[in-house]
């Protein structure tokens, strides 16, 4: 899908599938190696000029156990994951039988991740679970509610989701999500966000791989502002969400067995619990 933010939803899968992340191989494609490949080449020939930069693949990896370990600890029985695109996470967490995992993305991705799926059997075994649900939709319109059972707690994941939003937009989805898990006590908001005043400039090497990058997304990127941390979390409070938090990979739980924390990296996910 030449011209659309999928294509970093393949870079971001190759980072799973060499780190050996549970399922990633599920999604191992030809295509997704080379997108990997061009842009690795990239990153590695500007940390020749500049070595002490953070680590794209590293932070990735940190992201997704983060995401994995609330996944973990969550108690309830649904799990919402928007804009899935080559996540492995449904695919792994669906092996247990009492949590119902929900992907939603667009028609065309959940399209080609079916067709991959179906290339082995334990993809085939994984894609006719009945507690491992695919919807297509768009996240501008999609009725959300109608997606999760009254009353169940929820855990909605947004892994590389709102980085591409613009500010209104993030406000508007959040808006929608704070309505679904309104009154469902235990449900809580997680993703991933690093505020544009906190990202180290990327230099030549980071505007040519932006370059690369917009060639094969069709010129989408990141939709980059000065909010801080604190006004994100006054916002998410403002669209009615309780007690939002920012947490950065050094802070979470030991537990969470969180990998890379010795390198340096630029990660940061936002957690907000369901109102009363």
């Amino acid at each position: 899908m030449k011209g659309s933010l999928f294509t970093t939803a393949m870079y971001t899968g190759q980072v799973w599938v060499r780190a050996g992340v549970p399922c990633a191989a599920l999604f191992d494609c030809s295509e997704a190696r080379m997108v990997h490949g061009a842009s690795s080449f990239l990153m590695a020939a500007g940390q020749l000029f500049r070595s002490d930069g953070p680590q794209l693949e590293l932070a990735l990896l940190q992201r997704h156990r983060m995401l994995d370990a609330l996944v973990e600890e969550f108690e309830g029985k649904y799990v919402l994951e928007l804009a899935a695109g080559l996540s492995p996470r449904g695919s792994r967490f669906s092996s247990n039988e009492a949590l119902h995992y929900v992907e939603v993305d667009l028609a065309p991705v959940l399209s080609v991740k079916r067709a991959l799926m179906a290339r082995t059997v334990e993809g085939q075994e994984v894609a006719l679970r009945e507690n491992l649900q695919f919807v297509a939709g768009d996240l501008r319109s999609i009725d959300l509610a109608g997606l999760i059972p009254a009353g169940e707690p929820v855990l909605v994941i947004g892994e590389g989701l709102f980085m591409y939003l613009t500010a209104a937009e993030q406000r508007s989805l959040w808006q929608r999500i704070a309505a679904l898990v309104a009154g469902r006590a235990g449900s809580r908001l997680a993703f991933d966000l690093v505020p544009g005043c906190e990202q180290a400039p990327g230099g030549a090497t980071g505007h040519l791989l932006g370059k690369v990058m917009g060639a094969f997304t069709g010129g989408k990127g990141f939709a980059l502002d000065e909010r801080t941390r604190e006004v994100l979390c006054n916002e998410l409070q403002q669209c009615g969400f309780v007690s939002p938090r920012p947490l950065a990979p050094g802070d979470a739980p030991k537990s969470w067995r969180v990998p890379h924390l010795e390198l340096p990296t630029e990660q940061l996910l936002f957690l907000a619990e369901a109102s009363a």
